[in-house]
């Protein structure tokens, strides 16, 4: 992407942003003489800030009545809140973008949640609902702004090609059972398997996939309830799984689950399962595998720019405190109240 798709426009378009975002703010009369922040010349209100302030105590360390051991450290964590979302507000205008009916009924459900939950909270803090919505507008619009630059279009779209690369190469499916080599006992605790446990169980798998790959044998999902096997099996029944490379199993037990053979049963025994199962060739039905997947491999693979991306964004934007009003607002806060309910990121 270009260069100067990250740098802020003209002071006129800056000025439209701003005239934009101060009417959504809430109590916009008289943000004038009430703000505590200026963020490129957008004020940001005493609602605002106060919820900024909520998420940051979060962050800090706090004595044992809930006060931040560096106030230095909350107003600094409060001013980037309010920098990202001025910036992510004004670049997504910039890269002429909007929020889907879609993300715009995200933001209402989950401002509803927030709401619902921590309203009691909110107003104590003199925060309304109006303010909640905006910033969870804001959590969207990243969201909107990390399509805009790396999905189908976006400036710096990925190719498909490096998706499905991604995925395949990520991503494994199976048809069968997937067994640890762990038993429950009664009382409900869990312990290893013992070494003879270990093998009859394997055993008792192999024996299903023999029986499975005879020629008309019945399907692993008929044998798994045949008394023979049920009860070694403790119930379980076959079903499609999908694992990922790393997060489900290690990469060399992936890659032996990533070439069972679609057409004949399998026995794996790993490190501390078995699996007895069938590959599926996932290419035969994108719509069912890879589409339902798409959107978790392009931010797998792209958060780490995006970040940085960001980071380089937020750079751009200067906010200057009101001092007097953040030191009277602070002074006053009753950070004894507990629980700092954190923004819902979807």
């Amino acid at each position: 992407m270009r260069r100067n798709n990250w740098t802020k426009y003209a002071n006129v378009l800056l000025a439209v942003i701003c005239i934009a975002l101060v009417a959504l703010m809430a109590n916009a009369q008289t943000m004038a003489n009430d703000f505590l922040l200026v963020v490129e010349g957008i004020p940001i209100s005493r609602q605002m800030y106060s919820y900024f302030v909520a998420q940051a105590l979060a962050e800090v360390d706090r004595d044992d009545n809930g006060v931040p051991l560096n106030m230095t450290e909350l107003r600094e964590l409060a001013m980037a809140q309010a920098i990202a979302f001025v910036a992510l507000n004004s670049e997504l205008h910039n890269q002429g973008a909007t929020l889907e009916p879609a993300l715009r009924a995200d933001v209402a459900q989950r401002t509803a949640f927030l709401w619902r939950v921590f309203g009691d909270y909110y107003t104590r803090l003199g925060i309304d609902k109006e303010t909640v919505a905006l910033v969870q507008e804001s959590v969207a619009a990243q969201d909107r702004l990390f399509r805009a630059l790396y999905d189908t279009d976006g400036l710096r779209e990925v190719p498909e090609e490096s998706l499905q690369s991604f995925f395949y190469g990520n991503f494994a499916a199976f048809d069968g059972l997937r067994l640890p080599f762990r038993v429950i006992e009664e009382d409900g605790s869990e312990r290893a398997m013992t070494q003879t446990e270990r093998g009859i169980l394997v055993d008792t798998m192999r024996a299903m996939a023999v029986e499975a790959n005879r020629e008309d044998g019945p399907p692993l999902f008929m044998l798994a309830q045949e008394e023979l096997f049920a009860a070694t099996l403790n119930h379980a029944m076959p079903s499609a799984m999908m694992l990922r490379r790393e997060l489900d199993l290690s990469g060399e037990e992936f890659e032996r689950v990533r070439t069972l053979d679609p057409q004949r049963v399998t026995v794996l025994e790993l490190e501390h399962e078995v699996i007895v199962a069938r590959g599926i060739d996932m290419r035969e039905s994108k719509e069912e595998f890879y589409y339902v997947h798409r959107a978790y491999c392009l931010r797998t693979m792209m958060l780490p720019a995006f970040e940085a991306d960001l980071q380089l964004l937020f750079a751009q934007f200067r906010a200057d405190e009101n001092v007097a009003a953040v030191e009277s607002l602070l002074n006053g806060w009753n950070f004894g109240w507990g629980f700092r309910p954190q923004a819902v990121n979807g």
